[in-house]
C-alpha cells in the first residue's frame, strides 16, 4: 500500500484550489454550505458530546486521520479507538470556524481554525489550544465525507 505524506496532501489541496478556470462556471454554494455545516455543526457536535459513533460516520471508509502526537489512523475503527482514549481522559469543548472551502468535482478541501478546551477528568488544570485543521473531503452517493484529516495546534 502506498503511503501518503503531509506534503502530498497539501499539494493535492493546492492543486484542487488552483485547478478551476474562468471557463468553468459552477455554483458550488450548496456543496460549500453542506461542508461548512458538516464541519461547524456535525463534527463539533460529535466531539463535544463525546460520540465516537457519530464522529466516525462523518468519515470515508478509506480515511487517513492524522492528529498531532498520535499514530495515524487508516480506518474508522482505529479512529474510534484513538478518539475514545482521548474522550476518556478529557471533557472536550470545541468550536470551529471554517475559513476556506474549495470544491473540484467530487473532492473538496477545507481549512478551519478552532478553539479547543480540554478539561482533564483527573482534575488537572484545563488545557486551551488554538488549532488549524485541513480536511480533504470526498463526495460519494451525493454525500460529503471526510477523506483525509490533518490538524495541529498553533505555536
Amino acid at each position: 500500500m502506498r503511503k501518503i505524506n503531509c506534503i502530498q496532501v497539501l499539494t493535492l489541496a493546492f492543486l484542487i484550489g488552483c485547478s478551476t478556470t474562468d471557463n468553468q462556471v459552477k455554483d458550488d454554494s450548496n456543496d460549500i454550505e453542506t461542508i461548512r455545516k458538516l464541519i461547524a455543526i456535525e463534527y463539533t457536535t460529535a466531539v463535544n458530546s463525546h460520540d465516537t459513533t457519530a464522529y466516525v460516520k462523518l468519515f470515508c471508509d478509506d480515511v487517513i486521520w492524522a492528529p498531532p502526537n498520535a499514530p495515524v489512523a487508516k480506518s474508522k475503527s482505529e479512529i474510534k479507538k484513538n478518539l475514545q482514549l482521548r474522550f476518556d481522559m478529557f471533557e472536550f469543548n470545541l468550536s470551529i470556524i471554517p475559513s476556506e472551502i474549495k470544491i473540484l468535482s467530487n473532492y473538496a478541501y477545507a481549512l478551519a481554525d478552532a478553539d479547543l478546551n480540554l478539561k482533564p477528568r483527573n482534575g488537572e488544570p484545563e488545557i486551551n489550544a488554538k488549532i488549524t485543521a485541513i480536511w480533504i473531503l470526498k463526495k460519494t452517493n451525493e454525500e460529503w465525507k471526510f477523506y483525509r484529516q490533518l490538524y495541529n495546534s498553533k505555536g
